[in-house]
């Protein structure tokens, strides 16, 4: 079955929800490190099909070039081909 994550993005630390089935089966939070995000999104949601990634407002709008393209290979590297990123401002 497909999971969806949303993850809320701050300098120290990131704030993970993953649902399946319109109900959310984890939450949690670890620290804003991309090595340690990919590890918890790898066990915890291995049928990852859609990540959407709030910034707030530390991020603007001509910035979301560079992390959409790290997310994406990020993705990639960890096995999740089939991915759809989403950036929320």
């Amino acid at each position: 079955m497909e999971q969806y994550i949303g993850l809320d993005v701050s300098m120290k630390e990131t704030a993970i929800s993953i649902r399946q089935g319109g109900k959310r089966i984890w939450r949690g939070k670890c620290a804003s490190d991309p090595q340690l995000l990919a590890a918890v999104i790898r066990k915890r949601a291995p049928y990852a099909r859609r990540i959407v990634f709030e910034t707030g407002p530390l991020m603007g709008q001509s910035s979301l070039a560079r992390p959409r393209r790290a997310c994406q290979a990020q993705s990639k590297s960890i096995g999740y081909t089939n991915v759809q990123w989403h950036f929320v401002l």
